[in-house]
């Protein structure tokens, strides 16, 4: 895993754990995309792309 890959895994982690609303609104989102891609894990995963580089960027920005 590089610095950044890195960096942006535990900024995610954090993220979750420091914020209730955040953390709700991406289990529902896990949900939704889970019943729509049942078999496709691959979509799954890419799905969730957008909404983790704006938690990253919401994170980040309340951390300077």
């Amino acid at each position: 895993m590089g610095s950044q890959a890195l960096a942006d895994h535990l900024d995610f982690r954090d993220a979750m754990r420091g914020d209730p609303v955040l953390r709700k609104e991406y289990q529902d989102m896990k949900r939704a995309l889970s019943a729509r891609h049942k078999h496709e894990r691959a979509a799954y995963s890419e799905s969730k792309g957008t909404f983790i580089e704006s938690a990253l960027a919401k994170w980040r920005s309340r951390q300077t």
